[in-house]
């Protein structure tokens, strides 16, 4: 009889191999969809979401700053207010930096990309694969006057770019006060966001909770550091190669490293064209080798020495959730894919080990 009412069926239909495999795949819609409807709703509240986000990422890199200035007998206050500063000095000199140095080697780039020009067509003809001259003209024709008539373009929009970003002040508020509560009252807030859960499972939330941050923080970090070796040693590599634009294209490479793979390739390829375009065939495969040898250095030494015992994702994984973030939210996308993904993994990872604790606390 017990086998008649429907919780006596329900063991039938889920039984045997297509019954189990139906079950795994409703249970994977679920999932994929509520995932969904995050990415929707998320998109709705950008405005706050971004900001949210980069509050956290530089809250993530100035904590330990904040931290460290508290356990040596700082004030609250005062060593926020360090930890702030400091975070504004190096992005805001940053920006300015790189705008600045765009625009005044712009005019002195159209010439040398000229040179570059002539001495690669030459290359192509006169080198091993003895290209047609007649289409290679025109080719390197159209290019140089490309350049020749957005030589001007380009400054204007790099200046249009920073006017732009100072427009979005309200987003950029709303980060500095988010990145404010966070180094200054962090903890309460987390205690808050807990207390939320039921007892049974509060536990469970803060240690997600406190092992993702640590991870993000390790991230931060490792990632930071790691970014400014590739773009002084890929920059010191440029200058020795007289190839313009070094201090932007070092900055391109210190950007790309948070992006892993996909904007190590990136700022490479625009080293390297930079390189063919300035310097010719010759520089551009120097500028490659440096390229290559500094990404070496820092897969097999630098990472591993850096991150020890860290759980870095497996690259196929990496590359899956870029490619989703980016397809999803653009350039943001792509830069929060891997931060957010360690931190899911590093919070799971958390709860299934409770004897685990992490050393660093959402400050």
């Amino acid at each position: 009889m017990a086998a008649s009412t429907p919780r006596g069926r329900l063991p039938v239909l889920t039984s045997g191999l297509i019954g189990r495999a139906t079950v795994r795949a409703f249970q994977i819609l679920i999932i994929f969809g509520a995932l969904w409807a995050l990415s929707v709703i998320a998109a709705q509240i950008s405005i706050v979401v971004i900001p949210l986000a980069v509050a956290m990422l530089l809250a993530a890199l100035l904590a330990p700053l904040a931290s460290w200035l508290r356990r040596h007998g700082w004030p609250r206050v005062l060593a926020v207010l360090v930890a702030l500063l400091a975070g504004l000095v190096v992005v805001g000199g940053l920006v300015t930096f790189i705008t600045v140095s765009v625009v005044s080697d712009w005019q002195e780039l159209g010439s040398r990309l000229n040179q570059g020009i002539d001495q690669t067509h030459g290359w192509l003809v006169h080198g091993p694969l003895h290209l047609d001259d007649r289409q290679l003209t025109q080719m390197f024709d159209q290019l140089r006057s490309w350049v020749d008539s957005h030589r001007d373009v380009v400054a204007s929009t790099a200046l249009n770019t920073v006017t732009a970003v100072a427009e979005l002040g309200a987003g950029i508020l709303l980060a500095l006060f988010m990145l404010i509560v966070f180094l200054y009252d962090g903890e309460r807030v987390w205690q808050h966001v807990v207390a939320l859960w039921p007892k049974r499972t509060a536990d469970r939330m803060d240690r997600a909770g406190r092992a993702a941050f640590d991870a993000l923080v390790r991230f931060v970090r490792t990632t930071g550091l790691v970014a400014l070796i590739d773009a002084i040693a890929i920059g010191i590599g440029l200058a020795l190669l007289h190839v313009p634009l070094v201090v932007p294209l070092a900055a391109l490479v210190f950007l790309g490293a948070f992006v892993p793979y996909v904007g190590a390739f990136a700022s490479g390829a625009a080293a390297v064209v930079m390189g063919l375009l300035a310097g010719g065939p010759v520089t551009a495969l120097l500028v490659l080798a440096v390229v290559v040898g500094v990404q070496q250095l820092e897969g097999n030494v630098l990472h591993p020495l850096l991150t020890g015992n860290f759980v870095r994702l497996h690259p196929l994984v990496v590359v899956v959730v870029v490619a989703i973030g980016g397809a999803e939210a653009g350039i943001v996308g792509a830069l929060l894919a891997v931060p957010v993904t360690a931190c899911v993994y590093a919070g799971l990872t958390a709860v299934r080990s409770p004897a685990s604790t992490p050393e660093s606390e959402p400050e």
